[in-house]
């Protein structure tokens, strides 16, 4: 009797083991598959917070992972045109994301979404994308360079007064002037480039929280600038650059005028001048990597360069004498053209020797490593100074700061012209140091900008 209740009572404890058992394994499924849950729900609110970004042939398009399941990019024919060709690569060059055409669409919703941004930028097009399952369609229009004229309407210029400007061919100079500023027309290598003279106001540019003003507008489109200092409104020390900057360490050659220069030859570009080296000084320490311009790189134009003209001015009319070497007395051009002939030009005589560009340039000398130059005597004459002291005109800071135009070459002694604290053209040899450095650049043409153009509403150069 015993036997048989030890017999039953092990059984059902045999059977309850197992129902236990098979509890157990229920549960610790269950709890396998909602830690599974749980551990991709987790993943997927990651993975749709960080951005990622995937190789296309020479670009990136950057979206959140998994996101995008096509992209279907069209790149517009020509400038103005309504046909698009759809392509497998992003194209690098001046373009912008069409907005009108441009659109997303959600899993199988095939409505049109415009409210996505997208960017082109450097070759590279960015995508904000916040649902899974999103297609996207991308136009890219190509971005018209504006001509000299089209830049003029763009800033709001076609207000500012042209009468009592210089002729717009050959102008004669003789003359300061301190007047009402004036936007005026004139002829470079290019064509048609207009010109900021007098007490001009209108003309501030904000960089990147560094100021400048413009000089012109060039022939081909480009805007040519000139620092101002960190501040709007700089004057004196603080719209130069650097203040006490020799142009070069010595003035007892003819070939120390050049910015960059071989002894015995004029059109040489072997050895930098010490004002070469502060310009690329500035360089590095504003635009380099890393720097507080670096993302402005891209607006600089490397192709209208900067003259240095060295011809000398018995050859004004253009033929060459292979002038300004050795201790050869020289006169260059622009001293006679403030002293004698009172005609300024904008054009580079001799672009192959004296118009200052870097290696990647289609033009020039090829001589420089940053796109970085200095105003010319013609432009401060066209501005509205010559040998005559002039505090009222825009180009006037109350400091010393160099041009590139060289003077002369005379009895040991090289000079550049300056534009005095006065607001004069002068001409202390080349190793003077109690002069300012004020940088120029040239944007390009297809730049974008915001804003009046004062110094409380300053034009704003646009990523």
């Amino acid at each position: 009797m015993v036997d048989k209740f030890k017999k039953e009572l092990k059984m059902k404890y045999e059977k309850l083991k197992t129902y236990n058992n098979k509890i157990i394994f229920i549960f610790g499924f269950i709890m396998a598959i909602l830690l599974v849950i749980i551990i991709n729900l987790f993943m997927t609110k990651a993975k749709y917070q960080v951005t990622k970004s995937v190789q296309i042939v020479n670009g990136n398009v950057n979206y959140s992972l998994a996101d995008l399941n096509v992209l279907a990019l069209k790149v517009q024919d020509s400038k103005g045109s309504e046909n698009y060709t759809l392509e497998d690569e992003v194209p690098i060059g001046n373009y912008e994301v069409n907005t009108d055409k441009s659109y997303c669409t959600i899993g199988s919703d095939t409505n049109q979404l415009k409210n996505i941004p997208m960017e082109y930028k450097n070759g590279k097009v960015s995508i904000s994308i916040s649902k899974k399952g999103t297609k996207c369609y991308v136009f890219l229009d190509i971005i018209p360079n504006l001509t000299p004229a089209e830049r003029v309407t763009d800033l709001g210029l076609t207000s500012i007064s042209s009468d009592g400007c210089p002729a717009e061919v050959d102008p004669v100079i003789e003359s300061t002037y301190s007047g009402t500023g004036l936007l005026c027309k004139g002829q470079d290598d290019y064509g048609d480039t207009y010109y900021f003279r007098g007490a001009v106001t209108n003309n501030w540019v904000n960089i990147g929280n560094t100021y400048w003003r413009i000089i012109r507008i060039n022939g081909d489109g480009t805007i040519r600038l000139i620092y101002n200092g960190t501040s709007a409104g700089a004057t004196g020390v603080n719209a130069n650059y650097a203040s006490n900057v020799a142009f070069n360490s010595t003035h007892n050659q003819a070939e120390y005028v050049g910015l960059k220069y071989t002894i015995g030859m004029r059109n040489g570009n072997e050895t930098a001048s010490t004002m070469l080296n502060t310009l690329n000084k500035f360089y590095n320490e504003y635009f380099a990597t890393g720097k507080s311009l670096e993302s402005y790189v891209s607006k600089l134009d490397y192709n209208a360069g900067f003259c240095g003209d060295r011809t000398s001015y018995k050859n004004y009319t253009g033929t060459s004498e292979g002038g300004g070497t050795g201790t050869t007395a020289t006169w260059y051009g622009g001293y006679l053209r403030l002293y004698g002939s009172k005609q300024p030009t904008f054009k580079c005589l001799e672009q192959s020797t004296d118009l200052y560009t870097t290696n990647t340039a289609a033009i020039g000398n090829h001589a420089l490593t940053t796109a970085i130059g200095l105003l010319t005597s013609d432009e401060v004459m066209y501005a509205g100074g010559v040998e005559a002291d002039n505090s009222e005109y825009w180009l006037c800071i109350g400091e010393d700061y160099w041009t590139m135009t060289p003077r002369l070459y005379n009895n040991g002694y090289a000079q550049t012209f300056i534009v005095s604290s006065d607001g004069g053209l002068t001409n202390p040899n080349l190793e003077y140091k109690n002069i300012g450095v004020r940088p120029v650049i040239n944007l390009k043409a297809d730049t974008k900008f915001t804003g009046e153009g004062t110094t409380g509403t300053p034009f704003v150069v646009q990523l």
